[in-house]
């Protein structure tokens, strides 16, 4: 009876250790798992930033092709028009730089007094 008691202890001390075996890999995977979840949700909200940057800067894109153009046609009609993203060029039309270049003076006018600049990019009005 006494070597089938010692059996049985025996049995249960190595399973004992090796549920604490599998007990400590299984801690040392999930940390390793953790750290893997974490690193990609990093990269995913790196790439959905990145993602908005890009999308942003072809907007502005955009809307400088458009202001140009706009500058363009009022000049050839004799129209003088005021942009939105550049509010202190009266006659946007006769403005000797680049859509990019009048709202980057405006930006610079503003914070040059202390303002925040009023970007309304899409804005364009006909001036009399």
């Amino acid at each position: 009876m006494e070597s089938h008691k010692e059996k049985v202890e025996a049995i249960e001390a190595a399973e004992a250790k090796k549920a604490k075996k599998v007990q400590g890999a299984a801690l040392k995977h999930s940390k390793e798992l953790q750290k893997i979840i974490s690193e990609e949700a990093k990269a995913l909200e790196n790439a959905g930033q990145e993602k908005e940057e890009r999308q942003k800067s072809l907007e502005e894109l955009e809307v400088e092709v458009l202001a140009d153009a706009m500058k363009d046609a009022a000049k050839d009609c004799g129209v003088k028009i005021r942009w939105g993203a550049a509010w202190h060029i009266e006659d946007f039309g006769a403005y000797e730089g680049t859509a990019e270049e009048a709202m980057n003076e405006y930006v610079d006018l503003r914070r040059s007094q202390g303002r925040r600049p009023f970007i309304d990019a899409p804005h364009f009005e006909i001036m009399e």
